[in-house]
């Protein structure tokens, strides 16, 4: 028998993982708006997210170069981009001195920002997201064919001031 779950399918040990960013953050109106490379950083920020340490994810160049940012101007304009578009916080500012520098700090606004011992974050951890995807309201427009079109009803249904549909049949 195997000592556990998590050996059996895999997951402990092997050093693989998975980047999850969830459905309502890909179908929100913001997203949608983003640039590849903002959109490159944000998949490799994911990427870092072990669980435990949203607020302690680095977009430093030297580390994302080897995946694939060739330019510091590059990796500044996407990041920015992420912030402006509120699909990142910065934890930690970074600065340049000879000896001691650091380098800035974000968490994923769709997670709740994690306490990183060691580490001084202007961000206070918190229990809930900084950003509830979930929440916010992506209207569509309704389906011009397929299932609740007016296609499939053959005519357009009439609604009433409270929103309801108005039934012809009374």
């Amino acid at each position: 028998m195997v000592a556990s779950i998590s050996k059996s399918k895999g997951r402990k040990g092997s050093g693989r993982g998975f980047a999850a960013i969830p459905r309502d953050v890909i179908y929100s109106k913001d997203f949608s708006k983003l640039r590849g490379n903002a959109i490159r950083l944000l998949v490799l920020l994911a990427a870092q997210f072990k669980g435990h340490n949203n607020g302690d994810l680095t977009a430093s160049f030297n580390c994302l170069q080897e995946l694939g940012f060739s330019s510091k101007g590059t990796l500044s304009s996407a990041t920015d981009e992420l912030l402006k578009a509120n699909f990142l916080v910065r934890t930690r500012d970074g600065f340049f001195s000879n000896p001691g520098s650091q380098c800035a700090l974000y968490a994923l606004t769709w997670l709740p920002v994690n306490e990183c011992p060691g580490k001084q974050l202007t961000v206070s951890s918190t229990k809930t997201p900084p950003r509830k995807f979930s929440l916010e309201i992506n209207k569509k427009p309704s389906p011009k064919f397929g299932h609740d079109s007016v296609q499939e009803s053959g005519r357009a249904r009439a609604r009433g001031s409270d929103g309801k549909f108005i039934s012809v049949q009374k």
